[in-house]
């Protein structure tokens, strides 16, 4: 059947069988099977998939596989994988394969999806998308970087969790519906805008490497970690970051920001705004302050006495004339 003649297959003188047991594989024998798991003592089919890691190579047609819940194939060499009819798939882990489509329509189950790092393409440019999960209602997790996406529609997928699109050619992203959205991962794509307003429990942000000319994320109070460089970005909208009480890292590098207000932010650790124009940084209440980067900017004075912990301090390049460490 199709496992078997899966395994069967043979690329440079080893089978794909060989490959996930070195030692006793029989095609004959499904127990040989290693990372095949069954339910033997119900329907005795496949419920679960675990090649972790294993080079297994070519198309992997599990299509009709009703019972199976988990497919782990990665870092392998998979050019094709057929999951239509598995109805009761809830994770599919397939990253960093050489798969270069993907169809999932039929997977109605899928909780967590993991593509990343394949040279999707799509069957007809401009008419079906790289990737199509407007049928994965249920997707709680989506990481999807590094596909050559130029586009991704994610307004089905209101119990999303986790959006991990980076590294692609996105240049519009709708999150508005993704209202459970705790992490947001879309860097390095071609988004000139950024719309985090309904986003409301979100706690990572990493969106560096756009083109964005301004970020509001004054409706993202849960927010510890805030990665932007690399933009554009002028201004954090009217209200600033004075909502973002729980941040711990920013990360603001490369922008046109002429200001910035950190004196609600108490919890950062680790601040990073460097190559920008602002002038004047004060840090009188972020005592928890660890790394202070700054260079390149047009600060002409700077205070770090009451951050006694700071142990990384780079503010070169700005219009300083002295500055005094002793406290830290």
């Amino acid at each position: 059947f199709a496992l078997r003649t899966f395994l069967e297959l043979e690329f440079g003188g080893v089978k794909n069988g060989d490959v996930i047991n070195t030692t006793t594989y029989d095609p004959d024998d499904p127990a040989t099977w290693t990372g095949v798991l069954w339910d033997l003592a119900g329907t005795e089919k496949v419920y679960a998939i675990n090649w972790f890691g294993v080079n297994v190579q070519g198309n992997l047609d599990i299509s009709g596989f009703t019972e199976i819940e988990t497919v782990i194939v990665e870092n392998g060499d998979l050019s094709g994988i057929d999951v239509t009819g598995n109805t009761k798939l809830v994770s599919l882990i397939v990253n960093d394969n050489q798969l270069t489509s993907l169809d999932v329509t039929t997977c109605t189950a899928l909780e967590y999806l993991h593509i990343s790092g394949n040279p999707l393409v799509s069957p007809n440019p401009g008419v079906i998308p790289v990737l199509d999960v407007s049928n994965n209602a249920a997707l709680e997790l989506l990481y999807c970087n590094s596909c050559g996406l130029d586009s991704l529609d994610v307004s089905n997928n209101t119990e999303l969790m986790v959006l991990n699109c980076g590294q692609n050619s996105i240049d519009v992203l709708d999150v508005s519906l993704n209202t459970k959205l705790d992490e947001l991962v879309c860097y390095a794509n071609s988004l000139e805008v950024l719309n985090v307003d309904t986003n409301t429990v979100l706690t990572f942000l990493m969106c560096s490497g756009n083109q964005l000319e301004t970020l509001d994320v004054s409706n993202n109070p849960l927010l510890t970690e805030l990665y932007c460089a690399q933009n554009l970005i002028e201004d954090f909208g009217t209200l600033g970051l004075v909502n973002n009480t729980e941040l711990v890292n920013l990360d603001c590098f490369e922008n046109a920001l002429t200001e910035l207000n950190v004196d609600t932010n108490t919890k950062l650790t680790n601040l990073s705004l460097t190559h920008n124009q602002i002038e004047t940084l004060s840090l009188t209440n972020n005592l928890l302050l660890l790394e202070l980067k700054c260079y390149n900017n047009l600060i002409e004075t700077l205070n770090v006495d009451l951050q006694t912990a700071l142990t990384s301090l780079e503010c070169g390049d700005n219009l300083l004339t002295a500055i005094d460490v002793q406290y830290n």
